[in-house]
């Protein structure tokens, strides 16, 4: 084969992904950016953190979307443990939260905190006192557990209506843990 013919075959190897190329290996596999690259770093300040709870505190979802912010936020969750929380994890007469880790962490119980509480029974309220959804406390429109992708995609259109110029994922509300 002559170079022009590897310069073609080397064209064909780009995948687009969301219009942005990215180059294969030799293999076909897309070779995957660095986190440094794609965004400048790996965890969110406290005014981010508000400005994203405040954006994502309107629209059809504002209660949901807004308290799962401040859940992850203030408890440190991994998007499978926010996703998973069940209102049998919830005791709102002692004020805390049981937390069943995954990935080999430890279970825990958390102190919640007023505006937690409050937010927490209104949720509980309106799906009814938990009896709809399987006793999940995050549900999408059809009453189903959210999933992973629901909550990037919730926390994508928060960062856009907050204006904020990062690109987040669900595991950097993690990287700052705060009680109040």
């Amino acid at each position: 084969l002559c170079d022009a013919n590897f310069k073609k075959l080397d064209s064909l190897r780009r995948v687009h992904v969301k219009n942005k190329p990215v180059t294969t290996s030799s293999n076909s596999m897309p070779i995957r950016k660095k986190n440094k690259e794609v965004r400048s770093r790996e965890f969110l300040t406290q005014k981010e953190i508000s400005m994203l709870q405040t954006a994502s505190n309107n629209g059809l979802f504002a209660l949901r979307n807004s308290t799962m912010v401040m859940m992850a936020f203030r408890h440190a969750l991994r998007v499978g443990e926010l996703i998973s929380l069940r209102w049998d994890q919830i005791d709102f007469e002692l004020g805390q939260i049981f937390v069943q880790r995954v990935k080999n962490g430890i279970n825990s119980t958390h102190p919640l905190r007023g505006a937690e509480l409050r937010a927490l029974a209104q949720l509980k309220r309106e799906q009814k006192d938990g009896a709809i959804g399987g006793g999940y406390v995050f549900l999408t429109r059809h009453n189903l557990p959210m999933t992973p992708s629901n909550v990037r995609k919730m926390l994508e259109s928060a960062t856009e209506k907050a204006g904020l110029n990062i690109k987040i994922h669900p595991h950097m509300l993690r990287h700052f843990w705060i009680l109040d």
